[in-house]
């Protein structure tokens, strides 16, 4: 390994670098001065510095500019590629310090905040522990609505074709028929329950932004249901605790009951219907460090929740 010496050290300097390549480029030593931000006389007297110790001009001069010589043209290509390297360096720097620390805002339903995000969060956390993620919970016109006007990095919701954003899906969501604990239905030879049979009971809706919950209103509308309402509400953990309370019978997404499967009983419908989850993004507006997290959910779909989605949902 080359030992430099003091004499060495100003000729092999990244300045002495930076300033010869942007000599070069402009042939003008004012111009180059400026891009540099040194004073001409500054730059005009590092020049020769830089030739004395070279020990050879490394430009001529006449009235078209600046020319290099037939020394400094063997020099100019390594001198180009180490400054594109240091620039390499120096952006790959900034994009680590962007991803040390910041923010990133997330909106979700409470589901998926309670039984999908936190091993990625904690997984993401362990490489990044300085960036903070702060999640919001609310509906989804509410997420859409938060992505639209930026309070929000990425949302994780259902996606519809004429949603506006970009889209990444992740997994369907089965909608289940949910009743009380010993309650006496009847599932065909598949042992699931015929959506048909549904109008015979008295539904608890599940309401959203004042409307019928998007995924279930879609299985209403597509099996011409027109069931007895009996009670709504917004939040699901109340709709389930009115279930099993027998007040009535409701479908949900299949996420929304884990915690009360021992409680209640829950079948998937004939025919099947789903919920397509996944995240939307803004994409033109996104940083870095969202592009890395949505890396993270990707990997985690991939390695983690798709070989074990039994175990996770």
């Amino acid at each position: 390994m080359h030992k430099i010496r003091k004499e060495e050290m100003y000729m092999l300097s990244l300045p002495f670098f930076l300033f010869f390549v942007e000599i070069a480029k402009t042939k003008n030593v004012s111009i180059a001065a400026k891009k540099l931000n040194y004073s001409q006389s500054g730059l005009s007297h590092a020049l020769n510095r830089a030739e004395n110790e070279l020990g050879f001009k490394l430009f001529t001069r006449d009235k078209n500019g600046l020319h290099l010589t037939a020394q400094s043209r063997q020099i100019l290509p390594l001198a180009q590629q180490l400054v594109e390297d240091f620039d390499a360096i120096n952006k790959t720097i900034q994009s680590i310090q962007k991803l040390s620390y910041g923010v990133i805002k997330i909106g979700t339903y409470s589901s998926l905040s309670m039984h999908f995000l936190p091993k990625i969060i904690n997984k993401f956390n362990q490489d990044y522990p300085e960036i903070v993620i702060e999640i919001s919970e609310g509906s989804r016109e509410e997420i859409k609505n938060a992505l639209l006007k930026g309070r929000i990095d990425v949302g994780f919701t259902s996606l519809s074709d004429d949603d506006p954003f970009e889209q990444i899906a992740l997994f369907e969501d089965p909608i289940v028929a949910v009743f009380p604990k010993d309650f006496p239905v009847q599932t065909n030879h598949q042992g699931a329950f015929d959506i048909q049979n549904l109008n015979q009971y008295k539904i608890i809706m599940p309401i959203m932004d004042n409307t019928i919950d998007f995924d279930v209103e879609r299985v209403f509308t597509q099996n011409s249901l027109n069931s007895d309402i009996q009670a709504s509400s917004m939040d699901y953990i109340a709709i389930l605790c009115m279930i099993r309370n027998g007040i009535g019978v409701s479908l949900l997404p299949r996420l929304m009951v884990l915690d009360f499967l021992d409680e209640l009983i829950v079948l998937p419908i004939a025919p099947a219907a789903f919920r397509s989850l996944g995240m939307e993004v803004n994409f033109g507006k996104s940083s870095a460090l969202v592009s890395t997290f949505i890396r993270y959910v990707k990997k985690y779909m991939v390695e983690d929740f798709l070989k074990n989605k039994t175990e996770n949902i």
